[in-house]
């Protein structure tokens, strides 16, 4: 399990963040399924890639027909980009390193390439997560509302499920933006299935710019409960060096 805040875990820095099999994004791609439609379509009925120009792929997600429960709903859950430990900041205040700045823009890309751009944002108040959201939504045509929430820093899974709930329930996409070991938890804890070896992934490593798409069916996001979701995909975004 990976770890990220110091008020959780002290002030070394993290272990590397090398993005897991298979999962990687180089850089802009198309979103592609058999079914013919973006990866985060409700008509999606196959698990297609976002090819980037370095020839690597990223899995699309595949995610079946809304049966019965509710409209179809997606938690899309963004640990933010990779961050700098400079001597003397509050671990709070940390910015993002130059790799973070590299693989913010490339979360956005990959997020609008599959379809995945979200009606509402919850993000953490941490600089890095700030800095997260601003390169990612720059990708944007027009960006989505975003709440920064101070609860969001350095929460455990439960407190994260706690304000995850308290999302109107006219948003069909909601992104969340935050930290580790709370998000990594959090996916897991609401995941009672995945496809293909999405959870394990995540099982294995959820590190820095990681995105995970969860859909699940319900009539109110107070309603989201563990094991509710199905974990459609764990994506890797990853910003090419000039």
């Amino acid at each position: 399990m990976s770890t990220d805040t110091a008020a959780h875990h002290g002030t070394s820095a993290p272990r590397g963040t090398s993005a897991p099999r298979g999962t990687s994004a180089a850089s802009r791609g198309t979103a592609a399924s058999r079914g013919g439609e973006s990866a985060c379509g409700e008509e999606v009925v196959g698990r297609g890639e976002v090819a980037g120009r370095g020839g690597e792929a990223v899995r699309g997600q595949a995610v079946g027909r809304p049966e019965s429960g509710g409209p179809s709903r997606r938690l899309v859950v963004l640990r933010h980009a990779k961050s700098a430990w400079p001597a003397g900041v509050p671990d709070h205040e940390r910015p993002l390193a130059a790799r973070g700045r590299r693989d913010a823009p490339e979360a956005g890309r990959v997020l609008d390439a599959v379809g995945c751009v979200p009606d509402l944002v919850l993000c953490s108040t941490a600089v890095r997560a700030r800095g997260t959201w601003e390169l990612a939504a720059a990708q944007w045509a027009v960006p989505p509302p975003v709440r920064h929430d101070p609860r969001l820093y350095a929460a455990d899974a439960a407190e994260l499920l706690a304000v995850v709930r308290e999302t109107p329930a006219a948003v069909g996409t909601l992104l969340l933006i935050g930290h580790n070991p709370g998000l990594e938890d959090l996916v897991l804890e609401l995941a009672g299935d995945g496809l293909d070896d999405a959870l394990d992934d995540v099982r294995t490593k959820f590190p820095t710019s990681a995105i995970a798409v969860l859909t699940w069916q319900g009539g109110a996001w107070r309603s989201l409960a563990p094991g509710a979701a199905l974990l459609t995909d764990m994506i890797v975004p990853r910003g090419r060096k000039d």
